[in-house]
């Protein structure tokens, strides 16, 4: 019987980016990719864009889809929403699978990815990442998209939606993966993270974790599906 996996991309980004990943899957795993509020081309991000608001959204999107038990894979902060519907439906979710996830977010992380999505830092001459932007979130001005991405990353400094007891009482399976020279999430903190679950399995491959196309996908895709019979194999057995 198939199993569903619903793939989550990062901030800034959209669901097309997951394509790749998708592609590379068996076909008994059936994906479903959402854009996230103001992303890919939604209206722009309201007055009530968060964390919580996003992962709200997620889980409406995969109700009016029909999707009941699944698998959830998060790149990015995208790994945080794939922890926080673990976290609030472990009836729903059967694992997640993460890749440059960080659940705790410091000062130092916040100040960096602010940092780098700096929209003077991005217009530079030069530099692609604006035009790509444009393109992701065409017809919504990018601007508007990431100056909301802005601010969720300082509000997660200051209100994390996952405590460490949270992912401690977590019981659905986890697979954490990163690269071992990832520019955003140091391999130490991958290795903490995966230490904070019940059930966890780590994946590290050599190399960046960003951007999404820097990576290993056939790795990454071979893991996540090994990940997933396994873990349908333990539940049957």
């Amino acid at each position: 019987m198939p199993e569903t996996l619903v793939l989550l991309h990062g901030a800034n980004g959209s669901a097309a980016e997951m394509a790749p990943v998708a592609q590379r899957l068996p076909p008994e795993i059936v994906t479903f990719a959402p854009d996230w509020l103001g992303h890919g081309g939604r209206p722009p991000p309201g007055a009530e864009y968060g964390i919580t608001a996003i992962a709200d959204d997620i889980e409406a999107a995969m109700d009016t889809a029909g999707i009941g038990r699944c698998f959830v894979f998060g790149y990015s902060i995208g790994g945080m929403l794939a922890m926080m519907l673990a976290h609030r439906r472990p009836d729903r979710i059967a694992g997640i699978a993460t890749l440059a996830a960080r659940a705790i977010w410091h000062p130092a992380a916040v100040a960096h990815i602010v940092h780098l999505a700096d929209p003077a830092r991005l217009t530079r001459p030069g530099n692609p990442r604006a035009a790509e932007l444009a393109a992701i979130h065409h017809p919504t001005d990018w601007r508007l998209v990431n100056a909301a991405n802005r601010r969720l990353f300082a509000d997660l400094g200051h209100n994390p939606p996952l405590s460490p007891g949270d992912l401690r009482a977590m019981r659905v399976p986890v697979l954490v993966m990163n690269g071992s020279e990832d520019q955003l999430v140091p391999l130490a903190e991958t290795h903490a993270l995966a230490g904070s679950f019940a059930t966890w399995r780590l994946g590290l491959f050599p190399g960046p974790a960003h951007p999404l196309t820097a990576t290993p996908l056939d790795d990454i895709a071979a893991s996540i599906a090994g990940f997933i019979r396994d873990v349908v194999a333990r539940d049957h057995a």
